[in-house]
């Protein structure tokens, strides 16, 4: 089954997954149960989505400047985040990088980050995840401490099928010289996603 990581609510900081056609997805049995589980979720998501109008940019306005990209394993250590500013701006995801169990080195088959556009502007932020099934945005607030930064969304559009309360999720991040990093862990994948400035 093709599986799109949607890492990104930041973007969901993340590791929502949506299965399309049919790929392997990630080797290893905590990754396979953490996209089953996050493939469930989005399933539920189509179906809000096909029982409401299509409201748009009901969350934001985004366009989508980002592009599909091919995840890659590694059995290198993760590096320890460092923090620091992240400047107001868009931002697209450039890699994403799995560490985990069953996780060599290389292209993870059939695992893809969708295109994905940030906005993050003060301490809030905005996103368009444009995955097989369609786009998905959000927006909510950021709250960073040290090395440490969570993700309140506030909207969602398609809503999720357990409503549209505001959902928390939160990780590690570094900046780099051209955007930033996330670090998140699901079910014993280390999931490292970059950003890229537009």
């Amino acid at each position: 089954m093709r599986t799109d990581l949607v890492i990104a609510t930041l973007a969901l900081l993340l590791a929502a997954v949506a299965c399309s056609s049919s790929e392997s997805a990630i080797a290893g049995p905590d990754a396979s149960a953490a996209l089953d589980a996050e493939s469930a979720d989005a399933a539920a998501m189509d179906d809000a989505a096909d029982a409401e109008p299509d409201f748009g940019e009901r969350c934001n306005g985004l366009t989508q400047q980002g592009t599909r990209i091919q995840a890659t394993g590694s059995t290198a250590k993760v590096p320890a985040p460092t923090g620091g500013d992240v400047p107001d701006g868009i931002y697209v995801i450039v890699s994403t990088t799995l560490r985990g169990p069953g996780i060599g080195d290389g292209p993870v088959a059939g695992t893809f980050s969708p295109a994905t556009t940030v906005q993050i502007r003060g301490k809030t932020y905005s996103d368009i995840v444009t995955t097989s099934s369609g786009d998905v945005r959000t927006s909510g607030s950021v709250l960073v401490s040290g090395t440490s930064t969570s993700f309140t969304s506030t909207c969602a559009y398609p809503k999720p099928a357990s409503g549209n309360g505001p959902v928390m999720q939160s990780g590690s991040y570094s900046r780099t010289t051209s955007g930033f990093i996330v670090y998140a862990e699901a079910n014993g994948t280390m999931i490292e996603q970059a950003y890229g400035k537009k």
